[in-house]
């Protein structure tokens, strides 16, 4: 096993998973996550109030949530590929496609954090998705330097 398979292994309850079955089955659940965000933002247009606020920031921002998580973790993926066949530039492309998948979890924790629920993401270490963004940067100005 590889030092980035390894690193997520202690959190991967498919850690015996290849990065290509992982992948597979990371691509199977974000279309699954995006058909859900539809019938959400569907059944959401039809909703007003407090019964709004309620689903937005339930349903929907935790989708956008998941669904930016699963966008990260697959640009690392695809950018750990592309770094194993020594093609960098690809590798910082989707390193690059990687951090922007922070705009939608941090759009999500948004919606999460309204109303009676405002602050619920203040200093969230759960996720740790600053620590994620950072690492990232970091990996990526690297492969910068290098190219």
């Amino acid at each position: 096993m590889d030092a980035f398979s390894h690193s997520l292994s202690d959190t991967n309850p498919a850690a015996s998973l290849s990065l290509k079955e992982s992948l597979e089955k990371l691509n199977l659940q974000l279309a699954s996550l995006y058909k859900a965000k539809t019938l959400a933002t569907l059944a959401g247009s039809k909703l007003e109030g407090v019964e709004k606020d309620f689903f937005e920031s339930n349903l929907v921002g935790q989708l956008e949530i998941v669904i930016g998580l699963g966008k990260w973790l697959q640009s690392c993926i695809y950018a750990k590929n592309a770094a194993d066949n020594a093609d960098w530039k690809t590798a910082q492309q989707y390193l690059g496609k990687a951090l922007t998948a922070f705009d939608l979890i941090e759009h999500g924790k948004k919606l999460g954090s309204q109303g009676k629920w405002k602050g619920w993401y203040r200093g969230d270490k759960k996720m740790n998705t600053n620590a994620m963004k950072n690492r990232t940067e970091e990996v990526l100005n690297m492969l910068g330097e290098h190219l």
